[in-house]
């Protein structure tokens, strides 16, 4: 069957957005099916323009309040860069991300707008949205409001993102939803949502990447490019959310350790510690050979426990509050709550059964891997 995969895709520096497209192709493929991600929106691009590029770097500023001496520093810099060189200093993403849709997705070969959805939609004999936080949108493009009624239309592992949904939003997904032949959701508040929406058929299955094993990752790994510190390391990856992590208390744990700190940062990740920027078959290698992980992200925190290591969650706080739901329903549901940050960072030494949390993932992974090939 060909199969035309809705997600998001375009990102410069988020390797679970990335991997979760990866997963679903790669499952799907596997089973004998013809897959391709319909590419939607527009490529990401730098910021282009002086006014944007200005109140970028305030947003920055405003971020580095708490490192006051760092802040100055970081100011006197720009200017200076500024005044020699009359425009503002950019900061260039560069993970490798354009090579990895090129390797790894089967990707479609123009860009399409919900108009162009509408007009001339590409060929398939099913359509599938999901994963990631693509209904935490009012946008029709991810309910596929646009899809002709004999095409197949499916949701896997859909996420609302945490949206708290009011009755405005049910009206108008309400028909939407109920063209679907299936609709899955990853979360619990997603089920919610569809069924105040009218669909009680809703079901719960895993994130795509779960449908893999470890073993499937690892095949992205470049032996030729391996580079990992000589001493153990603790392994940080954090997405630029607010949450009550204090970096140097991590360094400081580290070295009371006798252990090394490996720190990536991705969507909007502002602080004074150093941070490397890998591809992403090299972040995969980063948390297969790290002693312990510290994350604040979904994705971290599912590529820690299919590698089995000790890790710790920072939820979120502030406006990104609502994203924790994702974080808190996976770890319930493997026994793993005691995984969320409490205030003790020693906590992450404490073992995790794995031959328990792996039968739980592999029934859930059967079930789920089952239930949507029996409705492609």
């Amino acid at each position: 069957m060909k199969i035309g995969i809705l997600t998001f895709w375009n990102t410069p520096d988020n390797y679970g957005q990335m991997l979760q497209c990866f997963a679903l192709q790669t499952y799907l493929r596997e089973q004998g099916h013809d897959t391709f991600l319909v590419r939607t929106g527009r490529e990401w691009r730098p910021l282009s323009g002086f006014i944007p590029q200005l109140k970028d770097k305030i947003r920055s500023a405003n971020r580095l309040r708490q490192y006051p001496l760092f802040l100055t520093g970081k100011i006197f810099s720009n200017l200076y860069y500024l005044f020699t060189h009359f425009h503002l200093k950019q900061y260039i993403i560069e993970r490798g991300f354009d090579s990895f849709r090129k390797d790894y997705l089967n990707c479609s070969d123009k860009i399409y707008s919900l108009e162009e959805l509408m007009q001339n939609p590409p060929q398939a004999d099913c359509f599938i949205v999901g994963s990631d936080q693509i209904w935490n949108t009012r946008d029709g493009i991810y309910f596929l409001s646009w899809a002709n009624d004999s095409v197949k239309k499916i949701a896997y592992a859909a996420s609302f993102g945490g949206l708290k949904g009011e009755q405005e939003f049910y009206n108008l997904i309400r028909l939407w939803l109920q063209r679907f032949d299936w609709i899955s959701v990853r979360e619990q508040s997603g089920v919610d949502i569809c069924k105040a929406s009218g669909r009680n058929d809703v079901q719960l299955v895993c994130d795509p990447t779960l449908l893999l094993h470890s073993e499937d990752y690892k095949k992205l790994v470049d032996p030729n490019t391996v580079c990992l510190p000589k001493r153990k390391y603790i392994f940080v990856y954090l997405l630029g959310t607010r949450t009550h992590i204090r970096m140097k208390d991590v360094y400081a744990y580290a070295e009371r350790k006798n252990m090394d700190v490996i720190y990536v940062g991705s969507q909007g990740v502002v602080d004074k510690f150093s941070r490397i920027e890998p591809i992403i078959g090299e972040w995969i290698n980063y948390i297969a050979n790290a002693e312990m992980i510290i994350t604040n992200s979904f994705h971290g925190t599912v590529f820690s426990i299919l590698f089995e290591k000790r890790f710790m969650n920072f939820l979120v706080y502030g406006a990104a509050i609502r994203m924790n739901d994702r974080i808190k329903t996976i770890l319930c549901h493997l026994g793993l709550e005691n995984r969320i940050f409490n205030g003790e960072l020693n906590a992450i030494e404490n073992a995790i059964d794995y031959e328990r949390v792996n039968k739980i993932l592999e029934a859930d992974r059967e079930t789920s891997g089952a239930c949507l090939l029996k409705n492609v």
